[in-house]
């Protein structure tokens, strides 16, 4: 392997894991609003 095609590898390691990361984030976004609404009735269940 070429010094070449190591940093063509190391460059796409690092998009896929940019990807991930921004993935996650969407994804964690995108549940968050479930989260709250499923959290607030347990919440009220427990203050009774």
């Amino acid at each position: 392997m070429s010094v070449s095609d190591e940093e063509i590898g190391i460059q796409a390691i690092k998009h896929a894991l940019k990807a991930l990361r921004k993935r996650h984030l969407v994804e964690e976004g995108a549940h968050a609003p479930a989260f709250v609404a499923l959290s607030k009735p347990i919440a009220s269940q427990v203050i009774l």
